[in-house]
């Protein structure tokens, strides 16, 4: 099977693709890096801003500890996760962390009301029907 003119590409779409491509690599002009997001608590890197910065360096060192590593080590690691180091941060939201616990705001609604329903003495609560 011979190639045909019809199936090879245009010449100046290889011609103009060659310098965007140059472009793209070119050593002098790298591409921007993305920066790292800077936290402002610790309970924002795992979503949860209801969290205080010493629970999750408690459920840091509890962490480390357990992958028998030195706990002393939590406030670095949870530094590192605060700047942005995206090892820290995989790290810090892989933690198990209490559950949230918040107070229930609820009206007090009394149980019994302070006069009983008016109902007068000719008038039934219930409807009665007859068996037909």
């Amino acid at each position: 099977m011979t190639r045909t003119l019809s199936t090879l590409p245009a010449r100046r779409i290889a011609a103009t693709a060659s310098p965007v491509l140059h472009k793209l690599q070119d050593p002098l002009h790298p591409r921007p890096m993305p920066s790292a997001p800077v936290y402002k608590s610790a309970g924002e890197i795992v979503g949860r801003r209801d969290l205080a910065d010493e629970v999750v360096l408690k459920a840091v060192a509890e962490r480390l500890q357990f992958e028998k590593r030195d706990a002393g080590q939590a406030r670095v690691v949870l530094d590192a996760a605060l700047a942005g180091k995206q090892i820290a941060v995989n790290f810090v939201r892989s933690l198990a962390l209490p559950m949230p616990s918040a107070p229930l705001e609820m009206p007090v609604q009394p149980l019994l009301a302070d006069q009983p329903p008016q109902n007068p003495k000719g008038r039934r609560r219930f409807a009665f029907l007859p068996w037909s």
